[in-house]
């Protein structure tokens, strides 16, 4: 419950309670109505900051107008909807795999009317907890047709087997395996055409600045609560490249 301090096209000042974990969700009037979605905490912890909900309506009819005139009869529908936090999605065989925090869905449009009507649990073996941070993104896929994805750590020690790991999915759903350790948050995931495994990290504790890691099997790479090791390392594989602070200090793509 809190007041609101300045309203705008924009923005929307309020002073209830939110923390950082809270960004994206709805905030509410007492009528219960959603009145904007949270953006980030303000600059005192009684100022935080939401995007009004009347803003986001006005975007959301933008994208589906059309992104620009050149695109003028680009049409969207939604394919499937309840998936878990889904932050990855690939496409093998003309199958949609799509990444939750929980597992990697298949779906399937069995009576071909364009919507799912069918959600295969692909593989659900990756352990989870109810910590904010520890979200799954990037699906990608090798040339075996293995799948990868990176898991968020909890910004603290790890809780479980695949906090800030590199997972790695076998081409039938089958199994899971722990590629590499020692991620802190992991946003950006790539795969080579030879197979070269690159992601991405933000910087925080253990890790100085936010980093572009060439990953390899085994490899640890800096964030000592994911090492998952039962003696601390004293040292780590080191990035293809840092990011400055000034250039982006939460790396992601």
């Amino acid at each position: 419950v809190g007041r609101v301090l300045r309203s705008g096209a924009d923005e929307l000042l309020f002073d209830a309670p939110i923390d950082a974990g809270d960004s994206g969700g709805p905030s509410f009037n007492l009528r219960g109505e959603v009145v904007g979605i949270n953006a980030r905490c303000g600059r005192q912890p009684w100022e935080n900051v939401a995007t009004p909900i009347d803003r986001l309506r006005d975007r959301f009819n933008d994208f589906r107008a059309g992104i620009d005139e050149s695109l003028a009869h680009l049409k969207w529908k939604r394919f499937a909807t309840g998936l878990f936090q889904p932050l990855g999605l690939k496409i093998v065989g003309e199958k949609i795999y799509v990444l939750g925090r929980d597992q990697i869905t298949r779906l399937h449009d069995l009576n071909g009317d364009g919507e799912a009507d069918f959600y295969e649990n692909f593989n659900n073996d990756v352990a989870i907890s109810s910590h904010y941070h520890e979200f799954c993104l990037g699906l990608e896929t090798d040339r075996a047709g293995n799948f990868y994805f990176n898991k968020g750590g909890n910004l603290g020690p790890a809780k479980h087997p695949h906090h800030g790991v590199l997972a790695r999915v076998s081409p039938d759903g089958a199994r899971l395996d722990v590629v590499a350790t020692g991620y802190r948050a992991p946003n950006g995931l790539s795969v080579g055409p030879n197979d070269e495994l690159t992601s991405s990290d933000n910087e925080g504790n253990w890790v100085p600045s936010s980093r572009v890691n060439l990953m390899k099997p085994g490899g640890f790479y800096g964030h000592v609560h994911t090492a998952h090791a039962s003696v601390p390392p004293t040292d780590y594989d080191k990035p293809l490249l840092w990011l400055p602070h000034q250039m982006d200090n939460s790396s992601g793509g």
